[in-house]
């Protein structure tokens, strides 16, 4: 929702703490080295392709800054072996209001002409809501409620009953936001969704 700016400084800067614990802790490069190896034959591989593209220039800006999300993953390592059910409640609760908030915001739109930020709605068919120029309410919600989901199942899933209708509601919900965003792609995606879900 942000744009791409706020992720990338925060991958960063995780990055950095990723890469003092990785040097911190070189005992542990040993359980993961194949993963290392792994990683680093394909960002060399990106490299080496950027190099010899028709916009290299371009091209090596964006591959050469990927092995931050190496050293990303090294953090995210560390907090979920020692936070795993807490990380995880946290994700699910700010991905479910996250996506209420765009969802709720985008109908008010669509039914005002203008959301809660007074961002004035351009096409009177397809709200953009928070996202402002851009299409991509449904394809933002839709992509992440597999995961929304899965995290569920994983952290909450105990009484069976109780738990089937909630997330009937949830899905129904989701697929209302979806079907109000008027995207076409996102619409299939969540119809997958509901399948496998079902």
């Amino acid at each position: 929702m942000s744009g791409p700016a706020v992720p990338d400084i925060i991958i960063s800067l995780l990055g950095l703490f990723g890469l003092v614990f990785f040097i911190k802790r070189y005992s542990f490069f040993k359980e993961i080295k194949k993963i290392i190896f792994f990683f680093l034959f394909f960002y060399i591989y990106f490299c080496l392709n950027s190099l010899f593209s028709e916009y290299s220039k371009f091209s090596i800006e964006s591959s050469i800054f990927y092995l931050r999300f190496l050293f990303f993953s090294l953090f995210s390592y560390l907090i979920f072996e020692k936070f795993k059910n807490r990380i995880l409640k946290l994700f699910f609760f700010s991905a479910l209001i996250t996506i209420f908030i765009v969802g709720i915001d985008s109908y008010k739109q669509l039914i005002t002409g203008v959301n809660f930020f007074g961002i004035i709605i351009q096409n009177i068919d397809r709200p953009s809501g928070l996202f402002r120029e851009e299409y991509i309410i449904g394809s933002f919600i839709a992509r992440n409620t597999p995961l929304l989901l899965a995290i569920y199942f994983f952290l909450f899933f105990k009484n069976k009953t109780k738990n089937i209708y909630f997330l009937i509601t949830l899905l129904l919900i989701i697929n209302l936001f979806v079907i109000i965003s008027g995207e076409r792609a996102a619409l299939v995606l969540i119809s997958l969704v509901d399948v496998v879900f079902f």
